[in-house]
């Protein structure tokens, strides 16, 4: 394709994980606060004197949890809150870089985009983290590799590049241009995937994301 005539790519990452996790969390607690109250009552009912202050301890534990158990819910309304509004993107592309928003876990506004030239990018890399599945999910990175000497680090916290640097087993001076991502969220890594290879036909990639088990050379795609 020619420079200049694709539109960039957005990428943004849906919450249908999290309301997924806080509904089943929510489910999960009521359930359990039910059958306490319910087992206390029960007691209660029996009339005798133990039966009594088991009962009422287990009551008493039921509305305890109670409160508790609803916690989930405070994140099911930021959810909602947050959907109202546009999501931030995670990855930008168009013809000239790459550009990926290194998010702070407590805001979604706060990010530290790295910003990455297709001139400078040797590599995309797309594989399953290692240690993968955790809670059920599996866990992916895509990683735009920059040529040695390029640092894409310059204004990401320490702290954030070090752990992902450990996660993907490259530089900590060449990670600030990848993606972690989550198994619900395949179908944008693959769209980024296609985006790159209709965008920039000669830059190489390794995708192993669909061929978990094989050799990831099996499958680079490289200028001929």
């Amino acid at each position: 394709m020619a420079p200049g005539v694709a539109e960039p790519l957005v990428v943004r990452p849906s919450s249908a994980v999290v309301e997924k996790r806080a509904w089943a969390a929510l489910g999960l607690n009521v359930v359990v606060c039910v059958g306490i109250v319910v087992l206390g009552a029960v007691l209660v009912l029996d009339g005798t004197t133990r039966s009594l202050v088991g009962g009422g301890l287990l009551v008493a534990l039921g509305a305890l949890l109670a409160g508790r158990s609803i916690r989930p819910l405070a994140v099911l309304v930021r959810v909602r809150r947050a959907q109202a509004e546009p999501s931030p993107p995670r990855l930008v592309l168009d013809d000239d870089a790459v550009t990926v928003f290194n998010h702070d876990a407590g805001s979604r506004r706060s990010a530290h985009p790295a910003v990455l030239a297709w001139d400078d990018c040797v590599a995309l890399v797309a594989s399953p983290l290692a240690g993968s599945p955790a809670r059920g999910l599996r866990y992916y990175y895509l990683h735009f590799m920059p040529r040695p000497g390029v640092d894409v680090g310059a204004g990401v916290p320490a702290d954030r590049l070090a752990l992902r640097s450990n996660l993907i087993g490259q530089p900590v001076e060449a990670v600030a241009t990848s993606w972690v991502l989550q198994s619900p969220d395949l179908d944008l890594a693959r769209a980024v995937l296609g985006d790159v290879r209709r965008r920039r036909p000669a830059l190489r990639v390794v995708d192993s994301i669909d061929r978990t088990g094989a050799s990831p050379e099996t499958y680079e795609r490289e200028a001929e």
